[in-house]
């Protein structure tokens, strides 16, 4: 008994090995599918956004306590984070899964994959399975089976390259970190934080030269509004800066 249960667990995770993309290696398949919403949804067109795929059906009921949790988050950080979570319904009619949907009360866009190709390009074998891609279009990271708030979390912070934070929160990061680079776009080149030590402080603008930048380093961006700073984050993100903060400008949430 205790050998085919080892050859059993021995099975699982040889196909979660061998079936599954390997995290953090490779591109996202593309796709484009419909929405619920009656729009089309390209995954190309969200390069520059961390994104979660949630592949599941109506009949799974792991996946009917997992997407509450993601509609949570999604909420959480779809402004100050750009997160982007869509839901991918395999093979069901769209008025059953519309009403599904609406029972539960989901605000993210909810996709129809109707012949299960996107279903087959990923490699789905088992639902739920959560896909976590990175503002690059990469997968960093997927969770196969229904999981938990703390841990999709855990999950997140692999792919929230950039963020909005309010003026304490910059305040105790940079207490926390060394090293911190304040990227300034509001033009006057007054540091605010002039007691910080070791903080590196730069004017910059739009379109500059950041050539210069260790896409390793942290930074914070100051802007006029909380809309121009979380721009130039996910410009930079783009580009594979992987720390990237913005101030939320007089408290804003957004």
């Amino acid at each position: 008994m205790r050998i085919q249960r080892v050859f059993g667990l021995f099975v699982v995770l040889f196909v979660v090995v061998c079936v599954l993309p390997e995290a953090g290696a490779q591109e996202a398949p593309a796709f484009r599918l419909p929405g619920l919403d009656g729009k089309e949804y390209a995954l190309a067109d969200f390069r520059g956004q961390p994104v979660v795929l949630s592949f599941f059906t109506t009949w799974c009921p792991y996946c009917e306590r997992e997407l509450p949790l993601l509609d949570k988050l999604y909420r959480e950080y779809r402004e100050k984070a750009s997160l982007l979570v869509l839901g991918i319904d395999l093979q069901e009619p769209g008025e059953k899964v519309r009403r599904f949907v609406e029972g539960l009360g989901l605000s993210f866009p909810v996709l129809l994959d109707e012949r299960g190709e996107t279903a087959f390009s990923y490699r789905i074998f088992g639902l739920p399975t959560l896909f976590f891609i990175d503002p690059q279009g990469k997968i960093a990271d997927v969770i196969l089976g229904g999981s938990d708030e703390a841990t999709i979390r855990r999950k997140l912070d692999r792919i929230l390259w950039f963020r909005g934070l309010l003026l304490p929160e910059v305040r105790n990061l940079l207490e926390v970190l060394d090293g911190v680079v304040l990227l300034d776009l509001r033009g006057h080149g007054t540091n605010p934080f002039p007691e910080k030590p070791g903080l590196r402080y730069e004017v910059a603008r739009s379109g500059d030269d950041l050539s210069h930048l260790d896409p390793q380093g942290v930074y914070v961006i100051l802007a006029a509004t909380s809309t121009e700073g979380k721009a130039f984050a996910a410009s930079l993100a783009a580009r594979g800066f992987r720390h990237v903060y913005y101030l939320l400008v007089d408290g804003a949430k957004e």
